[in-house]
């Protein structure tokens, strides 16, 4: 199957709907509107005489014009490669000569922080995100780029004089096996590594997603991460437009209240949220709830818990705009009590489990059938799960190292043969090196990485849970629990409610409380205290690497 037909069939079938609105501009392309600028991009990408299967990057903040420049490249059948903008200069650029790049596409107020792209020598062209503008040319390749550039409007009316239709929607026939993108891991205990993903991969994800009825044709979905990562990516943007939704770009100046305001006016069908994202949305709708009056009314009635929980139900289906039929989790790093709130007041979410090298999605299940404990089951017949067993002190006997295989598993890290080498079993399964069990239902838990675990006597720390643990208590904005020469030591970074002159009391404080909750083997010795916030990964968890 021609993977890219997909989207030929989703904009003939769906010409008229609405397909992409900017939530800060109010501006709504249909289908064949964002039809028409995507073939105006493959229009330049083809007078510049591109070959097929070019590297070419997508780097930006999430709007149109990003979704425009990608779904182009995509559908040109070039390999699209695309990371978000949080890393650094020095970051950015490595990865973009690691992909070998040769043409970029990227928002030019981001371009001042670019002198000299000379560590990207694979690099030609860089054009601007809304392709007005040729802002770098390194290549002879490309002669007056920026003529053609001007040249493309007038191509693109004498092509399609009666402007463009359904019938002229075409993409190029692309093998199953060639590669269609390249996204960057994220980076939590090494530098982020270039993912190869073919065309077969990405129709994995694809084909699921519309099965899976994700994003039904006509519902409405929120951007509400960036999508420069691949979950954001595929299952903000990809995944809608190939079913028929309606994609709201969120690029409005992130805030708690300004998402929560974003989604009471898309009433989203289906959103997907970071941890953080959710915490912070439920603690702004529980703050405005406990102010109501019919909160303190209700505390004033006897057994009144259930009335509670179904009034904070409401509260957040209101907040979510009233169509939410779940909030899905991009992560596993959940705090246990917050999931335990959640499931308890009867809000609609599931936690997924995924990864680049699958292109997103391993495991989820609809929150209808979602065990809270869990992440799911192994997404339909597209991916399979099993575990290597392995004996860790105070981990379940059950536990074991996760592998997977499947129909979206990469075919490899780009230019690194060894790396895949031995990131794979000799019987061809993908090992995680996190930490799981799976159940008699086929459901997996995550307990944590094989790599960040901590041995003591008398059990095993699993950092991931006590830094969730830290951080649901209050006053702690990042936290990174590492050995240090034997003593388990939390590297704190504190939030603004706590910094002044007793922040290192009230940090103090937060550590001695979290040791009396957990065993003895578990407690921190020691503290870290940072007002700089530490160097996060491209799914916004900590670059544990730079700090051990």
């Amino acid at each position: 199957m021609n993977f890219l037909k997909i989207f030929c069939d989703s904009f003939i079938d769906n010409w008229d709907r609405p397909a992409i609105t900017s939530y800060t501009q109010r501006l709504t392309l249909t289908y064949g509107g964002l039809g028409a600028r995507i073939e105006r991009v493959d229009r330049l990408l083809e007078m510049l005489n591109v070959p097929l299967g070019t590297h070419v990057a997508v780097v930006g903040n999430n709007s149109i014009d990003w979704i425009t420049n990608y779904m182009a490249v995509m559908l040109y059948g070039a390999v699209v490669v695309t990371t978000q903008v949080t890393y650094n200069d020095e970051d950015l650029l490595e990865m973009l000569a690691a992909a070998d790049v040769e043409i970029l596409f990227i928002d030019p107020e981001l371009m001042p922080k670019y002198t000299d792209w000379s560590d990207v020598p694979s690099l030609r062209l860089v054009i601007s995100q809304d392709t007005q503008t040729v802002l770098t040319c390194r290549s002879d390749a490309y002669v007056n780029p920026q003529f053609i550039l001007d040249s493309v409007d007038q191509n693109f009316v004498n092509m399609f004089p009666s402007g463009f239709m359904p019938s002229d929607v075409a993409v190029p026939d692309v093998r199953p096996d060639t590669p269609a993108a390249i996204f960057f891991t994220a980076g939590t205990l090494g530098p982020s590594r270039p993912v190869v993903l073919t065309n077969d991969n990405m129709e994995g994800n694809v084909i699921y997603g519309m099965k899976a009825a994700l994003f039904p044709r006509g519902s409405r979905t929120l951007t509400s991460s960036s999508v420069g990562n691949v979950w954001g990516t595929i299952f903000n943007v990809v995944v809608p437009l190939a079913s028929g939704a309606h994609v709201t770009v969120f690029n409005d100046y992130y805030s708690p209240l300004s998402l929560v305001a974003a989604l009471r006016r898309v009433r989203p069908r289906r959103v997907i949220m970071s941890p953080r994202q959710l915490r912070e949305v439920y603690q702004v709708v529980k703050d405005r709830y406990e102010s109501s009056t019919v909160y303190r009314l209700v505390k004033l009635l006897p057994f009144n818990h259930r009335l509670i929980d179904a009034g904070m139900r409401h509260a957040f289906d209101r907040a979510t705009g009233g169509h939410c039929s779940e909030v899905v989790i991009g992560s596993t790093n959940v705090d246990r009590r917050l999931k335990a709130r959640l499931h308890r007041v009867g809000i609609r979410f599931t936690v997924s489990y995924g990864m680049v090298e699958c292109g997103g999605l391993v495991c989820y299940t609809p929150e209808g059938d979602f065990n809270p404990d869990t992440v799911g089951h192994p997404i339909g017949s597209v991916v399979k799960c099993r575990l290597r067993p392995i004996e860790i002190p105070g981990l379940p006997d059950e536990a074991g190292v996760l592998e997977i295989r499947g129909m979206t598993m990469m075919k490899g890290y780009y230019n690194d043969p060894e790396a895949t080498r031995e990131s794979f079993t000799q019987d061809g399964w993908y090992s995680t090196r996190d930490l799981a069990t799976i159940n008699s239902a086929g459901e997996v838990s995550v307990i944590g990485r094989l790599d960040t675990i901590i041995s003591r006597p008398g059990g095993t720390i699993v950092p991931e849970r006590l830094e969730a643990t830290l951080i649901s208590t209050g006053g702690v904005r990042q936290a990174m629990i590492v050995d240090r020469d034997g003593l388990t030591t939390a590297i704190i970074v504190p939030d603004e409610s706590i910094i002044g002159d007793g922040m290192e009391t009230a940090v103090r404080d937060i550590i001695d409380h979290v040791n009396g909750m957990i065993p003895r083997f578990a407690h921190i010795d020691d503290i870290e205290i940072s007002t700089t916030p530490l160097d996060v990964t491209l799914k916004g968890t900590i670059a544990r690497y730079k700090y051990l």
